[in-house]
C-alpha cells in the first residue's frame, strides 16, 4: 500500500459499504455467496492506494490484509468528517434560531434598549437586534448584524441591493452622517404602486423610484440607522424640530414612569411647545415639578416640556400606535 496517497471521501464510503456488506452476509452465515458489484470509487482508490482491498472469486468477494487495515482509519475519517458536519449544521441552525428581531414601523414606537438588553439576559445565547420597514417595502430596508445584533438604539444597516438617502424635508437637499432627516428609500422591495391609487402612489413615490418613507432618522458614522420620529409628528418650537418619541423615550426612563405620549400644543410665543401625559409606575408618587426639572436638565431648552400631566394609560391600538388624536382631544383640558 503506498505510503501516502490523496484520497475521496467518497472512495471510502464506497469501500466501507462494501466492507459492511461482506460483516452482513457473514453474520447471516451465506459467506462470499452474494457478490457486492465493486463501484468505480472503489476501483479508483485501489489505484490511489495501489493496493489490491478486495480478493474476487467466481462468487466470493472478500477483503484482503490491506483492506482489513483500512477498516478502521477510514471509519475514523469519515466519522471525522461527519461529526463536523453536523457540528457546522448544528451551530447554523442555532444561529438562524437565536436572531430575534423587533421591526420599527409605523406603530410610533421602536425596541427600548433596556427592554433588548433584559430580553437577551431571559434567553441566553440570543442574538437581539431590530430592523426597519414598512409595508411599502415588503421586507424592509434595514437588518442587523445575525451574529451581534443591533447597536442599541438603532435598526441596523441597510439591507443589500438598497439604497437610502436622508434628506433635509423642506428643501430636499441630502444630508450627511449624524444629520437627521426624511428617509428615502430605493430598491427591488419597494412597490411599484398603490392599485388604482395613481395620486397616493405619486406622493409616496417619486419619478425615479425613491420612496418617501415619512420617518425621519439619520445614520451614523458606523453606517447604523437610527430612527428618530415620524415626520408627521414633529413638533416646531421656534423654527426647532422636536421629536416626541426622543422625549417619550426619556421620560420611560424615569424609574417612576411606565408609559409617556408627548404632544405638539399651539403656543403665541413660540408657535408650538411638547407637552407631556404621564402614566405613573404602580406605587409610585412623582411630583410634576421634579419630573419636569429631571428632564429639563437632559434636553436642549427648546425641547423642555413647560408642562405635564397624569393619566391612568395611554390610548393605542392593538398594535401598539399611539393614539395622538384622541390624546390631543383630552389636551383640551388644562394641564
Amino acid at each position: 500500500m503506498a505510503d501516502r496517497a490523496d484520497v475521496h471521501l467518497r472512495d471510502l464510503r464506497s469501500f466501507l459499504a462494501v466492507a459492511e456488506e461482506l460483516s452482513f452476509t457473514r453474520a447471516a452465515e451465506t459467506l462470499f455467496v452474494s457478490q457486492p458489484a465493486l463501484s468505480k470509487q472503489v476501483r479508483a482508490l485501489e489505484t490511489r492506494l495501489n493496493a489490491e482491498l478486495f480478493t474476487r472469486g467466481h462468487r466470493t468477494v472478500a477483503l484482503t490484509e490491506a483492506g482489513t487495515a483500512l477498516l478502521a482509519p477510514a471509519r475514523r475519517i469519515v466519522a471525522e468528517w461527519d461529526g463536523a458536519v453536523a457540528e457546522v449544521q448544528a451551530a447554523g441552525a442555532a444561529a438562524r434560531q437565536t436572531l430575534v428581531v423587533g421591526f420599527h414601523t409605523r406603530i410610533g414606537r421602536g425596541l427600548v434598549p433596556a427592554i433588548g438588553a433584559a430580553l437577551a439576559e431571559r434567553l441566553p445565547g440570543t442574538v437581539v437586534g431590530q430592523a426597519w420597514g414598512l409595508t411599502e417595502t415588503s421586507v424592509g430596508l434595514t437588518m442587523p448584524d445575525r451574529a451581534g445584533g443591533s447597536v442599541p438604539g438603532t435598526v441596523g444597516r441597510v439591507m443589500p441591493n438598497t439604497e437610502l438617502r436622508v434628506v433635509d424635508p423642506p428643501s430636499g437637499r441630502d444630508l450627511g452622517p449624524g444629520q437627521a432627516g426624511e428617509l428615502l428609500a430605493r430598491g427591488p422591495q419597494v412597490m411599484a404602486g398603490y392599485r388604482g391609487r395613481p395620486e397616493a402612489t405619486a406622493a409616496m413615490l417619486g419619478g425615479d423610484g425613491w420612496l418617501r418613507t415619512g420617518d425621519l432618522g439619520l445614520v451614523d458614522a458606523e453606517g447604523n440607522l437610527v430612527i428618530v420620529d415620524r415626520l408627521k409628528e414633529l413638533i416646531k418650537v421656534r423654527g426647532h424640530q422636536v421629536a416626541p418619541a426622543e422625549l417619550e423615550a426619556l421620560l420611560g426612563a424615569h424609574p417612576a414612569v411606565a408609559d409617556a405620549a408627548v404632544l405638539g400644543r399651539e403656543d403665541p410665543d413660540d408657535g408650538e411647545v411638547p407637552v407631556a401625559v404621564v402614566v405613573p409606575r404602580p406605587g409610585a408618587d412623582p411630583d410634576p415639578d421634579e419630573l419636569l426639572a429631571w428632564v429639563a436638565e437632559r434636553v436642549a431648552p427648546h425641547k423642555r416640556l413647560p408642562a405635564l400631566r397624569f393619566a391612568d394609560g395611554i390610548p393605542r391600538t392593538p398594535s401598539g400606535k399611539l393614539l395622538r388624536r384622541a390624546l390631543h382631544g383630552q389636551d383640551r383640558q388644562p394641564i
